[in-house]
């Protein structure tokens, strides 16, 4: 979510019509944005020992796109194959049946997996693939179709459509959209980045 808000400032600035008047606004905002942003980067950044403001994406993008056919009953352990490199320090597996992992120190939570992964999986990094790009996709496209036009909460989109239409002109309602383009950027922008990476149901 960080990167949007950038989007936010973005369309903040075009959106009054007067780009200088708008400027030294949009860079105040965007100052007390990476003030109150400043001691999260500052902490993963040390802990990391690069600069950053999250591994979320990083990690997300290694399990869902590398690891398009991970096997989810290992997940989220490493599996060769994904991403490139080798983690530097991943769960040593005792027994196979039942399966029983060792986590070294040090280790946090009642699953040491869980509350820290970009340090279980640091060594690995992504790795663009088109093929597992275009899977990634492709997955998106459909939970996308499934959520707009195949579920209950279509019949709602489908019904305040027809109630904005019926309530003036189709031209007028096209213009109107046009000139709301300060709502739609935002969601936009936030699906496309998400489609990317992985998409998924509140269930």
């Amino acid at each position: 979510m960080f990167p949007l808000g950038f989007v936010f400032l973005a369309v903040a600035a075009f959106s009054t019509g007067d780009l200088r008047k708008a400027t030294p606004r949009v860079l105040s905002a965007c100052v007390v944005f990476l003030l109150l942003a400043a001691p999260l980067i500052i902490a993963l950044s040390i802990k990391t020992g690069r600069v950053t403001f999250s591994n979320a994406g990083r990690i997300n993008y290694i399990w869902h796109v590398n690891g398009n056919s991970l096997s989810w009953s290992h997940f989220p352990h490493w599996q060769p194959g994904i991403g490139d490199g080798t983690p530097e320090h991943p769960a040593k597996k005792q027994f196979q049946a039942p399966v029983v992992y060792f986590f070294e120190p040090p280790s946090g939570g009642t699953y040491p997996m869980w509350y820290d992964p970009t340090y279980w999986w640091e060594g690995v990094s992504p790795r663009f693939s088109l093929r597992e790009q275009i899977i990634a996709l492709k997955v998106s496209r459909s939970f996308h179709y499934n959520f707009f036009f195949d579920t209950p909460q279509c019949v709602l989109i489908v019904g305040l459509v027809i109630l904005y239409l019926m309530s003036s002109s189709v031209g007028s309602c096209l213009k109107n959209l046009v000139f709301q383009w300060v709502l739609l950027i935002p969601p936009i922008a936030a699906m496309v980045m998400y489609a990317f990476i992985h998409v998924r149901n509140k269930k």
